[in-house]
């Protein structure tokens, strides 16, 4: 399988979503096997990724520096945070000080706008090369039956069971041709039982006799 950088960084996220899974054995075999396989090129990119400058990594170390000072605080002293759909921090909380904060952060720009534009450009750069032909990889992904997909199920309901993995989930790992739907070929035809035929009555031949010949 031929796959670009971007979605074989898709297709690795979508495996770290299911690395805990322990249920399916088939399944968390997969999974492992398949993540094992990325972990190259997976590295190779986040490397590339983080090749940012000397300068560009001091502006955002005073950037940050300022996120924490200025940020909304808690009962106790400690920063907010806003938080992902998920649960996940992903920035400082900052409302109370938040004029403030943009003039800090507009002199730190000014400050650093070179390198500022420089990281922008190789951002740039990079995006485009995860989806170019440069960027593809073939990639050998083990792959397993839509039978082997584990399911989980509800004690007190046990017809209520459901799939360990989203039906969004699924649905990409069916589209990556990671999961094989093999559904038709699990199908077992019914088997009905037969009514009961009448014995058939079997015609008994009669034999005729020869004629005798009169002397």
């Amino acid at each position: 399988m031929e796959l670009t950088s971007r979605k074989i960084i898709e297709i690795n996220q979508l495996l770290q979503r299911y690395s805990r899974q322990r249920r399916g054995p088939q399944f968390v075999h997969m999974i492992a096997r398949n993540i094992l396989k990325l972990k190259p090129v997976i590295t190779s990119l986040s490397e590339q990724q983080d090749k940012k400058s000397d300068e560009f990594k001091k502006y955002d170390e005073k950037r940050t520096e300022l996120c924490k000072e200025m940020s909304d605080k808690s009962a106790a002293g400690d920063s907010l945070m806003n938080y992902s759909p998920e649960g996940v921090p992903v920035s400082y909380k900052i409302i109370e000080r938040k004029e403030e904060f943009d003039e800090a952060v507009g002199k730190l720009k000014a400050e650093y706008e070179e390198a500022i534009e420089e990281e922008q450009k190789r951002k740039e750069e990079f995006e485009a090369f995860l989806d170019s032909e440069d960027s593809i990889e073939k990639v050998e992904l083990k792959t397993i039956p839509f039978s082997a997909i584990p399911m989980k199920s509800d004690a007190k309901n046990p017809n209520d069971s459901e799939f360990v993995v989203t039906p969004m989930d699924l649905a990409l790992f069916m589209e990556y041709e990671i999961v094989l739907d093999d559904v038709e070929d699990n199908v077992v035809d019914g088997k009905f039982p037969q009514p009961a035929s009448e014995p058939s009555k079997k015609k008994k031949s009669r034999k005729r006799s020869k004629p005798k010949r009169r002397a």
